[in-house]
């Protein structure tokens, strides 16, 4: 007889006398929806050390301070000017500070935006991994956010406002931008633990980083931090990434996408030239002609590389067109057709236009501007990447932009582990029990609830996968007025 058990950190299951245990996995941890990040604490632990390895003396503790209390998942580090900022705030105060998210690591930021994407655990808004201002230790989430506002304010702690109550950010000066160093420090764990796996080094987080972290051990790996001199991690990183390119530019190195499939590094104009595969970026570190060949049943029509217009139109349509910055509904800085400033940059706005050419925009936007920008968008942050890489067979070109809007609205870590994903890697019928259609309306809620204007966008995008071109418009929708997706769908538009 066999009997399962689980836990926060393992799934056990004893065969006979034996007690056979596996170490959860950080997507499993996510699947799971436990709703607290502290399962990730072990490997997240591990990480806070190899970015203070990488960067020393850019974070401080702040534990040990008798009014300053820690949730189960907080970690008591920030960057030190902030720390420093916090600790004046709540000396002045005289009163106990509730802190429930400090310093974020990447696999904790992963959860959240996991669960956001899945519509679990009554989270309405999360930046993507590596994006957050608490990846970066300036910002705390606490516990009776609105008797604290006045004093955070005063001590340069800005409140987000309505769309996230609990969060304050720093903005009193002396900190830099280490949100990659998160990034950074996952990748160097990978690369210790798995040698024969290797990733860049280069503080990106994208399809290979994310496939990797969802697979890490939530506790922690074998080998943790190492320090050295500055010196020495400079040339620790030159070996890795000389190491890495080293291992796969040979011509027939195995490679594997995140939908599982083996294929072996080739020449591009090789692969396609064979007319029953197709190469995908990202697999064979090298030279860029050097890309993951993947071979599918039979001959078909090229996947698009870049979303098509009816794509755009598509996107837009739901969106909705703001030529000026404006809060959405959930609290985010937002312009254009759904340009979110914890995801992009609104500082520096390029966009692209239909002919692959970049150039700068400025606020108001024209619609013109608005169209390139989101174009620019699609490439920048990785939406068509993602598409590409996740799906090794070949697509029409409104397949593949109906799966680019898709990942555009719910992320790319919710595409690539979602039945949409296998549905369509299996090429299977649009309509029906098992379909393209009901995989698509699987992503269809919000906090749990159903909302129409998500129904309506994922309809339109199973219409555009299966009818060439047909785009599905919602009753009395010009398809180009204002109103995002997501007040669409509480207005019950």
């Amino acid at each position: 007889m066999v009997v399962l058990r689980s836990s926060l950190l393992a799934v056990c299951v004893i065969l006979g006398s034996a007690l056979l245990c596996a170490a959860l996995t950080v997507e499993q941890v996510a699947v799971q929806g436990g709703c607290s990040t502290s399962p990730v604490n072990g490997l997240s632990k591990q990480l806070i050390d190899q970015t203070q390895c990488l960067s020393p003396g850019t974070l401080k503790s702040i534990s040990g301070h008798s009014n300053i209390k820690f949730g189960s998942a907080a970690f008591p580090w920030l960057q030190t000017a902030a720390a420093n900022a916090l600790v004046s705030v709540v000396n002045n105060a005289g009163k106990t500070l509730t802190i429930n998210s400090g310093l974020r690591t990447l696999p904790q930021q992963y959860l959240l935006y996991r669960w956001n994407n899945l519509g679990m655990c009554g989270i309405t808004a999360a930046a993507a991994p590596g994006r957050s201002n608490h990846n970066g230790g300036t910002a705390v989430d606490v516990s009776s956010y609105d008797s604290w506002i006045n004093s955070m304010k005063a001590g340069n702690w800005k409140w987000y406002g309505n769309g996230d109550k609990p969060h304050f950010d720093y903005v009193g000066g002396s900190t830099k931008d280490i949100r990659s160093l998160s990034t950074k420090a996952f990748q160097i764990l990978w690369n210790r633990n798995n040698p024969n796996d290797k990733i860049a080094e280069d503080g990106q987080y994208g399809p290979a980083t994310e496939a990797r972290l969802q697979k890490s051990p939530a506790g922690g790996f074998a080998k943790g931090a190492t320090c050295g001199s500055a010196k020495d991690v400079l040339e620790l990183d030159f070996e890795v990434k000389e190491s890495v390119e080293q291992k796969k530019t040979q011509v027939g190195d195995e490679c594997i996408a995140p939908s599982g499939q083996v294929g072996t590094c080739q020449i591009a104009d090789t692969c396609t030239a064979t007319g029953t595969s197709r190469p995908i970026g990202g697999y064979c570190p090298g030279p860029n002609n050097l890309q993951c060949c993947m071979t599918f049943a039979a001959a078909g029509p090229t996947q698009g590389k870049t979303t098509n217009a009816a794509g755009i139109d598509l996107i837009k349509q739901y969106e909705g067109f703001y030529p000026n910055f404006y809060i959405d509904p959930v609290g985010i800085k937002t312009i254009g057709y759904g340009h979110a400033c914890h995801v992009n940059d609104c500082d520096n706005l390029q966009a692209k236009n239909s002919v692959g050419q970049w150039r700068e925009v400025f606020a108001p936007l024209s619609k013109t501007d608005a169209s390139d920008l989101l174009r620019g968008d699609l490439q920048k942050g990785g939406y068509e990447r993602c598409v590409d890489d996740a799906i090794a067979r070949s697509l029409t070109s409104d397949q593949f932009s109906s799966l680019v809007s898709f990942v555009f609205n719910v992320g790319c870590g919710g595409f690539q582990g979602s039945t949409l994903r296998s549905r369509v890697e299996a090429n299977k019928p649009l309509e029906g029990s098992g379909g393209i259609r009901e995989a698509f309306l699987m992503w269809n809620k919000g906090g749990g609830k159903v909302l129409p204007g998500l129904t309506n966008r994922r309809n339109a995008e199973a219409d555009l996968y299966g009818s060439g071109g047909a785009r599905y418009t919602p009753p009395g929708s010009s398809g180009d007025e204002g109103g995002d997706c997501w007040y669409r769908s509480q207005k019950g538009v």
